[in-house]
């Protein structure tokens, strides 16, 4: 048509496909599109998105979202609020689920079928749904029936071992399994499993007491502290604790002074003062929730325990080692690298 009839291309696709009439702007503004093919003429596509209606409006600061999950992101990396509380306060009013069989346990991973099981508005923790379907776990005639239909199976032959009469020159699966056992016994911590008496724990305590009562022992679970944390890292000790004891501890102790991962009052410290009986603890942002970045109801993962919980469990350590007459000091990371001079103050007063 174009060769033939002399006819603009742009036109005779105006003409075929809209009857001759020229699409408008899909933006609002009236105009005719510039490319009959697009959609938007140019910088137009940003007037469409400015008009839409922003409903989700963040909690903290006046910022505004089109959707929840652009708010959830904003949350997580301005607010440091995970995922988990931010449904929790927007979706659920601020009340975190917990398990519908009745045990009261947190649902941990809300999105997340790995770890939780969901019937229409219920969720269950993995595996607690038997307990409201069956009542299997809590239910002693079931087991009771189980264990006698399981044994007259066994009787008429129903039932059968599958490595009954096997050896490992026989069998490969015994064999793979002997060798994996090799060297390992049942030993009496194994026996005692389970629930303890009062006059127990009462016994244990002494005993604990006084095994820690000798020197020697208390270095002994000192070494075995220092040997775990080596084979836990590549490097000797974390770099948080390489960094401070290089560039920090080095200029005001002498090294023979210093106890790099010590036993005080059955807790592990990272620093022992010898001369000063002081003990330093160095707190990672993350790991212990500092006050001035984490809420108090910031749910760490890894720990499975909120930072409001993680810091009454360091609140405890560190009195218990203060009323053993050790003087303890915390230094946090945020600053540690951001100010080193408050570091500096701290170590001179110790001196």
């Amino acid at each position: 048509m174009t060769r033939s009839h002399k006819i603009d291309s742009r036109k005779f696709y105006i003409d075929f496909y809209f009857n001759g009439e020229y699409p408008k702007c899909k933006c609002g503004c009236g105009q005719d599109l510039h490319d009959p093919k697009g959609i938007y003429n140019l910088n137009h596509s940003m007037r469409s998105v400015k008009n839409i209606k922003k409903d989700f409006k963040c909690k903290s600061c006046p910022k505004e979202y089109i959707t929840l999950i652009s708010l959830a992101k904003h949350n997580t990396r301005i607010h440091q609020i995970s995922y988990h509380q931010f449904y929790v306060d927007y979706c659920l009013d601020g009340v975190w689920p917990t398990c519908s069989c009745g045990c009261g346990e947190k649902i941990d991973s809300l999105f997340s079928y790995k770890y939780q099981y969901k019937v229409g508005d219920k969720r269950y923790i993995r595996g607690h749904i038997s307990r409201v379907k069956n009542n299997w776990g809590h239910n002693e005639e079931a087991q009771k029936k189980s264990k006698e239909t399981q044994r007259e199976m066994y009787e008429s032959g129903e039932l059968v071992v599958w490595n009954k009469g096997e050896t490992k020159e026989t069998n490969e699966n015994v064999k793979k399994i002997s060798e994996k056992l090799k060297g390992r016994e049942i030993t009496w911590s194994h026996k005692m499993k389970g629930p303890k008496s009062e006059e127990h724990i009462k016994n244990l305590k002494i005993a604990s007491d006084l095994y820690f009562s000798n020197p020697e022992n208390v270095e002994k679970f000192r070494l075995i502290g220092v040997n775990l944390q080596k084979y836990k890292s590549k490097f000797k000790f974390n770099k948080l604790e390489t960094y401070f004891y290089e560039n920090f501890l080095l200029k005001y102790f002498d090294k023979d002074d210093i106890i790099w991962q010590h036993w005080v009052s059955k807790s592990l410290v990272d620093f022992y003062i010898k001369s000063k009986n002081c003990v330093i603890e160095i707190f990672g942002n993350y790991w212990h929730g500092n006050p001035e970045m984490y809420v108090e109801s910031f749910y760490i993962n890894q720990s499975k325990m909120t930072v409001k919980e993680i810091r009454e469990k360091d609140t405890i350590r560190i009195n218990r080692i203060k009323d053993d007459g050790y003087k303890v000091e915390i230094i946090w990371e945020k600053d540690l690298k951001q100010k080193p001079e408050k570091i500096h103050e701290l170590l001179k007063s110790i001196v």
